[in-house]
C-alpha cells in the first residue's frame, strides 16, 4: 500500500508539473538583446588604385547617429606605418592640401562626407601594394564613440577604353 500512495504521489507532481508547463506557467529564459548598433556608422569606404605613388587616400562617409558630437582623434590602417587626415582645397586656380591635426568633428544626427576634392585620410609610408579588389581595414578612434574599425575597397578608377 506504501508504494501505490508513493506512486500515486509521483503521478500527481508529474501530473501538476505537467500542467504548469503547457499553460505557461514556467518561466522560461528571455530572448537576448538584438546587438545594438552603434551610434557611428562608416559607409561607401574606398580608396583609388594606386599605379606609382607613396600615399594612398581613403574616402567614407561617416554618421553620427548619437545625440552628441563626437570627433574622430586619430586613424590607422593595416596598409600604412602614418594615417593622417587632410582637407584639400582650390584657391585661384591652386589646389592646396591642410593637415587636420585636430580630428574631425562629425555633429550629432550629421554624416560627414569625405570624398575626392575636400576631407580625406591620408595613408603613408605604405606597407605594401594595394590592387583593385583589395581591402584596406582602416580603425578610427572618436573621442566619444571609441574605436570603430571598417574596410575600404581598393577601386581601379583609370578610364576605360
Amino acid at each position: 500500500m506504501a508504494s501505490l500512495l508513493q506512486h500515486s504521489r509521483h503521478c500527481c507532481l508529474f501530473v501538476v508539473g505537467l500542467s504548469a508547463y503547457l499553460t505557461g506557467c514556467t518561466q522560461l529564459p528571455p530572448e537576448p538583446e538584438p546587438a545594438a548598433k552603434t551610434a557611428i556608422q562608416i559607409e561607401e569606404a574606398w580608396s583609388p588604385a594606386l599605379y606609382g605613388g607613396v600615399s594612398r587616400i581613403v574616402y567614407f562617409n561617416v554618421e553620427n547617429g548619437s545625440d552628441t558630437d563626437d570627433t574622430i582623434l586619430a586613424a590607422s590602417s593595416n596598409w600604412a606605418a602614418d594615417v593622417s587626415f587632410h582637407k584639400s582645397a582650390v584657391h585661384e586656380g591652386i589646389v592646396s592640401m591642410t593637415s587636420l591635426n585636430d580630428g574631425i568633428v562629425v555633429p550629432a544626427h550629421t554624416e560627414v562626407k569625405l570624398t575626392p576634392g575636400g576631407l580625406h585620410l591620408m595613408l603613408s609610408d605604405l606597407k605594401g601594394r594595394a590592387e583593385p579588389g583589395d581591402q584596406i581595414i582602416v580603425t578610427l578612434t572618436f573621442a566619444t564613440a571609441g574605436v570603430v574599425n571598417f574596410e575600404a575597397s581598393v577601386r581601379d578608377t583609370r578610364l576605360k577604353r
